[in-house]
């Protein structure tokens, strides 16, 4: 599946809705001796929206925070549209597009 657009005026590009945007191989990230991340495969694609769910410390945050740019991760590999990433930084990621929200569904627990 697929479906067109102009962005920018760069004429007509095609782009597949299976097709990942950003990955992640056995991303670990540690604080100490707590490991926070250990071994996180990710994936997102274009088109889609995605929603990550968990329970406190699960690692939602902190797995946010290495797309983000903010933590680095002491292990693994990032990929943004199948080309690796050395580093990432905010300024790196706001310019790719992406972005992360965060909700909090207190009315669920009254």
């Amino acid at each position: 599946m697929f479906y067109i657009t102009t962005p920018l005026n760069w004429g007509v590009v095609i782009f597949f809705m299976n097709k990942k945007i950003l990955s992640t191989q056995n991303i670990t990230k540690t604080f100490g001796q707590i490991k926070a991340l250990d071994n996180v495969d990710f994936h997102l694609y274009r088109g889609k929206i995605h929603g990550l769910l968990g329970e406190n410390g699960a690692g939602k945050s902190s797995l946010m925070n290495v797309l983000s740019g903010i933590y680095q991760p002491e292990k693994g590999s990032i990929y943004i549209n199948n080309q690796k990433q050395n580093s990432l930084n905010p300024d790196l990621v706001l310019m790719l597009g992406l972005d992360s929200n965060y909700f909090v569904f207190d009315y669920l627990y009254k």
